[in-house]
């Protein structure tokens, strides 16, 4: 729906307005049934069910019912007016007769774009009035008349097509000889509808509705998905035959103000990551590089952090989609999408400040990180929830790589010492980002088989290397070029390991450290070269001590040179077998 704005129309049913106390059909036959029981003179039955299956031999039907209250089709809209009119009684529901949840989240679907034909067989009115809320004069289509007269779909921003009618109308559709055909303007426009948009089908049985069921079934094309909501993964028969005959499948979505609220907080989400473009980071970068080159401006650097990091915080589970569903690789990957693009605005201003600002930008820089790994404990799918944590992963590289692209490791050395509430024992960031891994490797894998284009096996370091890559055009204005930033890339992921390996003392847990020993690309691509240049680090104090913040967990110069012969002594152990 975010990718294809306008592709999907909805098909709503009575289960939407029910909030609103809104009858649905059931509820309509069973208040028939009380009215039937007492206009025979029988005292209203407790179990009107059991009532009308006694006294007429047969299960009751809405169709049915209504006929038997009202032989009449002009008496039957009479009849039904007062179910779908607001009541009149002071001391009732407040929200009876009220457009529900569903309804205005439909409106900012409408609003947005992504909404631009919604069929109903409902003869309320509460979805025009959410609609009219929201500034949205739709044209609605409640009759043959209508639809022959109507403006054509692609040049309406929203038609609602009422395929029983309206409830102030004469012509509303009940009885079964009603709802077994529409007329030939009619069925054309719907035809239309289900051959060119997808389906998302809400509050709907698919039971009696036998013209709308056969307008759907034989819709010329499956050109989108049917979706059909249901709040227990159970259909009726109707529904099941409905779905199998549109290959459509079945979505778990609770009721429907759940539901379309949830929906529309989603898109809503995507579209606001998706619109962060190249000008929208452009004019945070020149904003941060203007605050921090004016220590005046302090504050204006730290509301910027402040503001994008909440707009990631606040948004980031709708990106990913909640965490009650398990993540499949498609959705996976779009998740990593929108995630990446709804950080891009903080990494710009994260960088800017590491890059050119001072002690006190560091602060900010490092509070900034914190509140990004910042993530409530909840329950649901691992994937998922590993995901919320990705933005902090993308932005504690983006630091690492421009501090030490900027030849600033006093700067990286603070990154290094943060520390944070994650599930890390010791609660350093450095070790619950990398030992926690934020992206599953399947995902990272299919990733770079898509953006390569040439699938591989069992790569190494599959998250590494992707935040290589990802990470490269953000950072380019920092570096001299991309081997200029691949080196510092590695050098980062070299010190970066270090620290971990000693937060987490990895060194006495024998041989199954190696797989942590030092997370990344550096291990295949440049492992000679960064080993041969901290060697070089630390044969000078001075060089390695830039490396060292007083709350790291390598505290001083001897243990950092302590911590290199750890790691060396399990690379050169009897169990290490090469890296994995």
């Amino acid at each position: 729906m975010h990718a294809a704005p306008g592709v999907y129309a909805l098909l709503i049913g009575s289960g939407v307005s029910r909030a609103a106390s809104v009858p649905t059909g059931w509820e309509v036959t069973q208040a028939l049934i009380r009215r039937i029981a007492v206009a025979a003179g029988v005292e209203e039955p407790a179990d009107p069910v059991a009532w009308y299956l006694e006294r007429f031999s047969d299960e009751p039907r809405y169709p049915d019912v209504v006929a038997k209250v009202a032989p009449a089709q002009a008496e039957r809209q009479l009849m039904l007016r007062g179910f779908f009119e607001p009541p009149q009684d002071e001391d009732g529901d407040p929200d009876a007769g009220r457009p529900t949840k569903a309804h205005r989240a439909i409106a900012r679907l409408v609003s947005s774009g992504h909404v631009r034909v919604i069929v109903t067989t409902n003869f309320d009115r509460l979805l025009e009035g959410a609609l009219a809320d929201a500034g949205i004069q739709p044209a609605v289509i409640a009759s043959a008349d209508g639809a022959s007269g109507a403006v054509p779909l692609v040049h309406s921003r929203c038609t609602v097509i009422k395929v029983h009618g309206d409830y102030l109308d004469t012509r509303i559709r009940n009885t079964d000889e009603e709802l077994a055909r529409y007329e030939p303007a009619m069925d054309r426009l719907l035809a239309q509808v289900f051959d060119e948009y997808g389906l998302i089908v809400s509050g709907w049985s698919g039971d009696f509705d036998l013209a709308l069921r056969d307008a759907i079934v034989h819709a010329p094309g499956r050109r989108y998905t049917t979706w059909w909501v249901t709040r227990s993964g159970r259909l009726g028969q109707g529904a099941t035959d409905l779905l199998a005959a549109r290959a459509g499948r079945v979505v778990i979505g609770g009721d429907a103000d759940r539901f379309f609220d949830e929906l529309t907080e989603r898109v809503e989400a995507l579209a606001s990551a998706r619109t962060v473009d190249d000008l929208s980071v452009d004019i945070v970068r020149a904003r941060a590089k203007r605050y921090v080159a004016d220590p005046i401006q302090r504050v204006r650097y730290a509301d910027l952090l402040r503001d994008t990091t909440a707009r990631v915080t606040e948004r980031r589970l709708a990106v990913v989609g909640g965490i009650d569903v398990p993540l499949t690789t498609t959705d996976g990957i779009a998740a990593i999408d929108g995630l990446e693009a709804l950080t891009w605005p903080v990494v710009t201003a994260l960088t800017v400040g590491v890059r050119w600002g001072g002690s006190e930008h560091i602060d900010e820089v490092e509070r900034a990180i914190r509140s990004l790994a910042h993530v409530e404990q909840r329950i649901g799918h691992l994937v998922n929830l590993d995901l919320l944590w990705y933005p902090a992963l993308l932005a504690w590289y983006a630091v690492g790589v421009t501090a030490v692209v900027a030849d600033r490791p006093e700067a990286a050395a603070r990154i290094l010492a943060a520390r944070s509430g994650i599930s890390s024992a010791q609660g350093w960031l450095a070790e619950a980002l990398v030992l926690e891994h934020p992206v599953p490797d399947h995902l990272a894998e299919a990733i770079r088989d898509r953006d390569t284009g040439s699938p591989r096996q069992m790569r190494q370091t599959p998250t590494s290397d992707h935040l290589h890559q990802v990470l490269a055009d953000l950072l380019a204005e920092h570096s001299t070029g991309h081997d200029d930033y691949s080196w510092a890339f590695s050098r980062w992921e070299f010190v970066a390991g270090l620290h971990v390996f000693a937060a987490s003392d990895l060194a006495r847990r024998g041989s199954g450290a190696k797989a942590w020993t030092l997370v990344g690309r550096h291990r295949s691509k440049d492992w000679g070269r960064v080993t041969s240049w901290w060697q070089g680090e630390l044969e000078s104090d001075e060089r390695a001590a830039r490396w060292i913040h007083p709350a790291a967990p390598i505290h001083d110069v001897p243990g950092l040179r302590t911590v290199t012969d750890q790691v060396n002594e399990v690379l050169r152990g009897p169990d290490f077998a090469g890296w994995p």
